[in-house]
């Protein structure tokens, strides 16, 4: 016969919830006793992890005040965070706050200004973003975007993104449509799925080449505020990555980000600022 020790760990399962009993997702949970990896929360706040009886909980999120839990012998647990004062408490099935930033981008020598209106009722849930940058001579840069939510059954929904880009460089000039597909659940085994990207590209300069593409799109977040995202999309001879990385510190987001397609090469910095109307 085995037996288990009372010392042994188990599985215990939890929810993290706000206030009004709504779930906090991206929230991190660490066993402060153990060496196993951090523990996210999904996006209706529930998680799962390994702990015995007396192993304390660190569990933190960016705008919330951390606690610390001490595990009893219960298998299923309920944590409630406090916002951090100054912050606002918004209820919704789908948010993206609206934003207003700058950026600068080094190797053209463009400054640009972009903004985005946040996931709008009127539309059904879609944000729209728009961006421009330019150096006040030969080169310059348009970007526009509209993402829109679908729900779909049992637990999964659909980010559905149709992106345009733009861009006058050095004499050369290139066009590129996207549609980008991300499909979301609360099922552990596919937190990490990335995006598909569908793409088509008209790129002008030592050759001309009008290409389809494929390929994907990624984004780690981490609830300390920092964000890591890439894509990449194959054409017809042509590569195109992006590699960034973000920082939200509660006031202004951060951002690093380098382009590469063919002989467009672009390091850019952006300031961004949350805004409320």
């Amino acid at each position: 016969m085995t037996s288990l020790s009372c010392e042994a760990q188990r599985k215990i399962r939890g929810v993290v919830l706000d206030s009004l009993g709504e779930g906090i997702s991206y929230t991190s949970i660490k066993n402060v006793s153990s060496k196993k990896k951090i523990e996210f929360t999904d996006n209706k706040g529930r998680f799962l992890i390994r702990a015995k009886v007396g192993d304390t909980l660190n569990i933190e999120n960016i705008y919330y005040e951390n606690l610390q839990y001490v595990v009893t012998n219960t298998n299923n647990i309920e944590i409630r965070l406090k916002l951090i004062p100054g912050c606002v408490l918004v209820i919704t099935e789908y948010y993206k706050p609206k934003k207003i930033g700058v950026s600068y981008g080094s190797n053209y020598g463009t400054t640009g200004i972009y903004a985005n209106t946040g996931y709008l009722n009127i539309l059904a849930d879609t944000d729209i973003n728009l961006g421009y940058a330019t150096d006040f001579s030969s080169n310059d840069r348009a970007d526009v975007t509209m993402e829109k939510h679908f729900r779909l059954r049992n637990d999964w929904d659909l980010s559905t993104t149709i992106a345009f880009q733009k861009a006058d460089f050095k004499g050369n000039q290139f066009f590129n449509y996207q549609l980008i597909l991300n499909p979301g659940t609360n099922y552990r085994i596919f937190k990490w799925i990335p995006s598909i990207v569908l793409a088509h590209l008209n790129y002008n300069a030592s050759e001309n080449i009008e290409s389809f593409g494929y390929g994907i799109k990624h984004s780690i977040y981490i609830p300390s505020g920092i964000c890591f995202n890439g894509s990449f999309v194959k054409y017809r001879d042509l590569y195109h990555w992006i590699l960034g990385t973000e920082y939200n510190n509660r006031i202004v987001d951060i951002g690093l980000q380098y382009e590469d397609l063919e002989a467009y090469n672009e390091f850019s910095i952006y300031l961004s600022k949350t805004i409320r109307f």
